[in-house]
């Protein structure tokens, strides 16, 4: 513990370091790794919050993978299907920049609002920085430098002080490895959130000259901002089965990114509450937030303070990045407390709430898959609570669930499972416990769109024991 509250003060975390359990720490960060295993977070805000200690801790322990596929446009390599409603806002301008010992070059990238997401390639020069690029510390914290170009020039102008309010800075960084055959030459995915709006972002090395950065113009993607100001249950988050009262004053939608700003965001036990809204597609049809698009951050804004029911309350921001780009007008409207609020202006209306949206709970049937898996997931009772099929085939063993027309497949000792007949590697192999076939869960959220959480026993009286599921559909 004295290595978290070591971090929690150099970081400026508030108040006392929050008591982490390891089991359930190292819970989150398999999950969070098992869903994007790609991408590790550092957080360069020096008021970390207690709701960004498990990603802080990833980027702390955890080591990037490689992403398959030779994909440098900068969509192609964050969203999945048809780029091309964005494509117009791609830089796609090489910058170069380099010392004797690398070049170091930003390839493409894209700005969303606050986010900014860029390919760029190192290589290096000289003969030393060649032994230095394959070695294990090479991919570290300090592997690259952002600073906004509005803090860059405070800063010059003020040497002397760390940090002024009311500039935009960077919040936080995240980056994961992409694959290349390029001699002496690794390659990388970024994404900076930054806490407002930039002229331009100075992006460098960490291992070249602190002032060699090499300079990127914002250009953000139109986006468009639906007023809502309506209260509802959240979603909690961490598994802390508290149920909050949510406000979602704005989303705010772009083709690469849905933000929800949500004024009072409860905060319970330290963990926060989540929204939860549904996307009503120019076909009629309705997605889901889960479906449509996958949570990057959560950055808070305003002040804190205590309410008489003494939940600690403050403005956050929920980004959320798009799976595929998205082309708005596709989008017909937000579906928010069962009242639709539409893109063109229309008057908001009510509409028919649908139960098989609701959250739910499943209870905890089996045990660990692995010593980092310690939970897993019924995988009949998950299929058939959701509303789907699932059925098993006694010949091979193997089980197939459909749901949202989304076929998958798995065997019990398998960690390859078929999604839509497209391959998946799992972080464990399914396993038949008691006579119940258990999986990860990761494999569900990522093939259906769903959200799934586990749920804890009460942290004041067991900390580490697994209460059940929490699933949103």
């Amino acid at each position: 513990m004295a290595r978290i509250d070591r971090l929690w003060w150099a970081t400026g975390g508030p108040g006392v370091p929050p008591r982490v359990e390891s089991r359930r720490i190292k819970a989150r960060v398999n999950a969070a790794l098992d869903a994007d295993p790609s991408e590790r977070e550092v957080y360069m805000k020096q008021k970390i919050r207690v709701v960004l200690l498990a990603a802080a801790l990833t980027a702390a322990i955890a080591g990037s993978a490689m992403a398959a596929g030779e994909h440098w446009d900068v969509l192609s390599v964050f969203f999945r299907g048809d780029t091309a409603p964005a494509q117009n806002y791609v830089d796609s301008t090489a910058r170069t920049i380099q010392d004797k010992n690398y070049a170091f070059t930003v390839e493409s990238s894209v700005w969303d609002g606050t986010k900014v997401y860029t390919v760029v390639e190192i290589t290096a020069l000289s003969t030393e920085a060649k032994e230095f690029l394959y070695d294990s510390s090479f991919n570290g914290m300090d592997l690259f430098r952002a600073k906004t170009i509005e803090y860059q020039q405070y800063l010059e102008e003020h040497p002397e002080e760390e940090h002024s309010d009311g500039l935009p800075w960077v919040e936080s960084f995240g980056w994961g490895e992409l694959d290349t055959e390029k001699e002496h030459t690794r390659r990388f995915r970024q994404t900076i959130s930054l806490t407002d709006n930039s002229s331009a972002l100075l992006l460098g090395l960490g291992y070249m000259e602190p002032g060699l950065t090499v300079e990127i113009p914002a250009a953000p993607v139109p986006s468009l901002t639906v007023e809502v100001g309506a209260a509802g249950p959240g979603i909690p988050e961490y598994g802390v089965l508290e149920s909050s009262t949510l406000t979602i004053d704005q989303v705010v939608l772009s083709p690469l990114n849905c933000t929800i700003l949500c004024p009072d965001a409860p905060i319970q036990r330290s963990y926060l509450c989540r929204p939860n809204l549904s996307f009503r597609m120019a076909d009629g049809s309705i997605r889901t937030l889960n479906q449509m698009a996958a949570v990057t951050s959560s950055d808070f804004y305003g002040e804190d303070y205590d309410n008489q029911a003494g939940i600690r309350c403050q403005g956050t921001q929920f980004c959320y990045r798009f799976r595929e780009v998205q082309a708005l007008d596709n989008i017909r409207s937000v579906i928010v407390y069962d009242m639709e609020y539409f893109l063109d202006g229309t008057q908001p209306a009510p509409v028919e709430h649908d139960p098989a949206l609701d959250p739910f709970t499943l209870p905890v049937t089996g045990g660990p898959l692995s010593e980092q898996i310690i939970a897993s997931i019924p995988v009949r009772a998950l299929t058939e609570a959701l509303g789907g099929t699932c059925a098993w085939d006694p010949a091979s063993g193997a089980v197939t669930c459909v749901y949202r027309g989304v076929t998958v497949v798995l065997c019990p000792g398998s960690e390859t499972a078929l999604v839509d007949g497209e391959s998946v590697t799992m972080s464990a192999a399914p396993q038949v416990q008691d006579g119940v076939l258990v999986a990860v869960c990761t494999l569900f959220d990522n093939a259906w769109g769903i959200y799934s959480e586990v749920a804890w026993m009460d942290q004041d009286t067991d900390h580490d024991t697994v209460s059940g599921w929490y699933i949103v559909p």
